[in-house]
């Protein structure tokens, strides 16, 4: 992946307009990398529209509210004439730059504040199906006991479960059959308002979970 310089210099969006970046025409880029900063109040939404020669839009509307930034991939050979960015309101400080590569990544990965929000599941019956692939954190809530199957894990990747008693407490949650640490299964904190962390690698070779848990947060 490699950037040029950034095209124009960082300016300012004014609010319900459209301002235009023109690209030179040489440019080719697979790469686009879109700023925006929030100026004043009330806090807005960067629109960028990426268009062709023709002014159609060669890749859906990209959005950023408030201070951001957004990589985005082009099609191959498409030749990106301009971006058009309108501001919702106020004003936005916006910047475009070009580049070619791709966002395929081989080898670690280091990020500052990147984030997985928990997906949510109450617990209600006896029987509750976990989908992995909505979410690496699962937060059950616990209002009655109940045996969890666990559908679409992927290679390699760790969940984490956040378990808290709730309803009158003492449910008792069953996982799948995997290899616990030491062999042992967890026996859930009983307590009303309690939380337990059960974290599973799934890995693909064998098919199966390796777990391991901390206990009786609260």
């Amino acid at each position: 992946m490699y950037f040029e310089d950034i095209i124009l210099p960082s300016f300012l969006a004014p609010g319900g307009q459209t301002s235009y970046v023109p690209l030179p025409v040489n440019e080719n880029p697979t790469l686009l990398r879109l700023t925006s900063t929030q100026v004043g109040i009330p806090v807005s939404t960067a629109i960028f529209v990426i268009t062709n020669n023709r002014g159609a839009s060669v890749v859906p509307n990209q959005t950023i509210s408030g201070t951001g930034r957004l990589l985005v991939s082009v099609p191959p050979s498409t030749s990106v004439l301009s971006v058009g960015v309108t501001c919702t309101a106020g004003q936005c400080r916006v910047a475009v730059e070009t580049g070619v590569g791709d966002v395929d990544v081989l080898g670690n990965v280091s990020a500052d504040g990147m984030t997985s929000a928990f997906q949510v599941v109450t617990v209600t019956a006896a029987d509750t199906t976990v989908d992995l692939s909505l979410g690496q954190n699962i937060h059950l809530l616990l209002q009655a006991s109940t045996t969890l199957t666990l559908t679409n894990p992927t290679d390699g990747t760790r969940y984490l479960f956040r378990i808290k008693q709730q309803g009158v407490g003492g449910y008792t949650v069953a996982f799948p059959s995997l290899n616990w640490r030491a062999t042992t299964a967890p026996t859930i904190t009983p307590l009303l308002g309690s939380v337990d962390y059960v974290t599973l690698v799934y890995t693909s070779l064998e098919g199966e979970f390796d777990g391991a848990y901390d206990q009786n947060f609260g």
